[in-house]
């Protein structure tokens, strides 16, 4: 009997199939890979920008408010009234001319570590330098917390009793201003300050007259409001991460690990105009550098200007940018840079 010759009919692939198939698989998986990588790139492009904007909006929020702010004492402003200072250093006595206080930063190229007019001791002092060329600017203000005066001070050393509803949060140690339409003073909370109580002793323990001349008691009636007493410099140096951040010193508490703070990061470069008002109309007549202003009690309205940049490399390529009179800056990296312009008027010294 013969076998069969026949073999069982083969089921599979070739060598040459499977290589096609995975050619194509290659192919296929490559796109796949495109796209995703397209899709990161993007969703970092706008992440990144998202948090430029965001960061300098905020920024420009924060320096708006205490602008507009500077000189508030309630009815009256610092310059109609000026307050009386007890307090102990460090602080800023109020005056027309330390409402707002600017400090031009070297327009040397490259900058120099120099600001007209110079910097106070306390910020020419701190750990980490501010960043030359940087423009720097103290603003001085009562903050309101309706700290409404619960009942009349019955002497001119007496505690001040605050309204239950206050949201002051005044402590031992803190600033704080005290004032009605005709008398002002900024003094120091002392110990035994609650919320609705404030003490105000000297060093020696010894009752700070408030106000410091008061002819016929109480010279502070209910009709008389306690503020935050707050006098903040804002500046440009590297932040915890290294980046170029905004900077704020609380000017009435000593220099410290949390003194100042980091506000936000990625604003790399700060510049300031001040609007003189020449004429006293309350309208600004001129925009001049702080080493160029005449008379600071004079400044209507403040310009900044911010320069900010992604904390990453998003652009493929080095970008240059324009920013306070010089174009096509280029910095030699591939961040993404943008700047953000305010004018705010100085509320207090509106006719």
């Amino acid at each position: 009997m013969k076998k069969s010759l026949n073999h069982p009919k083969q089921i599979g692939m070739t060598l040459i199939e499977i290589m096609i198939a995975l050619l194509l698989g290659a192919f296929l998986l490559g796109g796949v890979i495109k796209i995703f990588v397209n899709a990161k790139q993007t969703y970092g492009m706008q992440e990144g920008l998202s948090r430029l904007q965001e960061n300098s909006r905020y920024a420009l929020e924060i320096l708006s408010k205490d602008l507009r702010m500077s000189g508030f004492q309630g009815c009256s402003s610092i310059t109609d009234v000026t307050p009386t200072s007890s307090a102990s250093a460090p602080i800023i006595a109020p005056t027309p001319t330390s409402i707002i206080v600017g400090y031009n930063g070297s327009e040397a190229s490259p900058a120099t570590t120099a600001w007209s007019p110079a910097l106070s001791a306390t910020l020419s002092g701190l750990a980490t330098p501010i960043t030359p060329g940087t423009d720097v600017i103290t603003v001085v203000y009562g903050e309101s917390c309706g700290g409404y005066l619960a009942a009349n001070m019955a002497s001119s050393t007496a505690d001040v009793q605050i309204s239950g509803t206050n949201t002051c949060g005044i402590a031992d140690g803190d600033a704080a201003l005290i004032s009605n339409c005709s008398n002002a003073d900024v003094f120091r909370a002392s110990s035994g300050t609650t919320s609705l109580l404030i003490k105000h002793k000297d060093a020696a323990n010894v009752d700070v007259p408030l106000p410091a001349v008061c002819a016929s008691p109480p010279c502070y009636r209910t009709t008389a409001e306690v503020f935050a007493y707050r006098a903040y410099s804002y500046f440009i140096r590297p932040g915890a991460s290294g980046e170029p951040a905004l900077w704020r010193l609380d000017n009435t508490k000593a220099t410290s690990g949390s003194n100042p703070i980091e506000m936000l990061e990625g604003i790399e470069n700060l510049q300031i105009l001040y609007g003189e008002d020449t004429d006293a109309d309350g309208v600004a007549n001129q925009y001049k550098t702080a080493a160029n202003v005449t008379d600071m009690s004079d400044v209507a309205s403040v310009r900044i200007s911010i320069l900010a940049r992604t904390s990453e490399n998003l652009a493929s390529q080095t970008l240059t940018y324009d920013y306070n009179g010089n174009t096509a800056n280029n910095p030699g990296d591939r961040r993404i840079r943008r700047v953000f312009n305010a004018t705010i008027a100085v509320r207090n010294r509106l006719p």
